[in-house]
């Protein structure tokens, strides 16, 4: 499986937060897939087992959040997420929202989706996401 190392808030396999597709493009190579929305006003960029989304900040896109699908290893804190699980994650971070379908970690950073009551499409996924970021996810995850 691919091993993704997450730092909360700050990167994700070691891109930061806030760069731009082209800074990544010099480090992954081009995207299997690009879609621009503009009605969310993002990007997103298919790149083997994750999603990055990049939403536009004074006029250019910067990385904003990536998914972590079910092919991938995500870890945090040394920790592989999707081994230990809902209970496992909540146990490293006590403050978080829940709701039917995803769990967002205020201390970790990320959202996990598939493994509440609820299930998704994806199976399972995580969402690592930027700081600034946090108050969506907070929604996301009681809708």
């Amino acid at each position: 499986m691919n091993e993704i190392v997450i730092v909360p808030y700050v990167s994700v396999h070691g891109l930061k937060f806030g760069q731009t597709p082209l800074m990544i493009e010099k480090k992954l190579g081009k995207p299997f897939s690009s879609t621009v929305d503009n009605i969310m006003d993002n990007l997103k960029e298919t790149r083997e087992a994750m999603e990055f989304i990049y939403k536009k900040d004074r006029g250019a896109y910067k990385l904003e959040s990536v998914f972590c699908l079910k092919d991938t290893n995500p870890v945090v804190g040394g920790v592989t997420i999707f081994e230990a699980g809902l209970d496992g994650v909540k146990r490293m971070d006590s403050d978080f929202v829940e709701g039917p379908r995803y769990t967002t970690f205020r201390n970790l950073g990320i959202s996990l989706g598939g493994f509440g009551k609820k299930k998704i499409s994806e199976k399972r996924v995580l969402v690592a996401f930027r700081k600034e970021s946090l108050g969506m996810y907070e929604i996301f995850a009681e809708v």
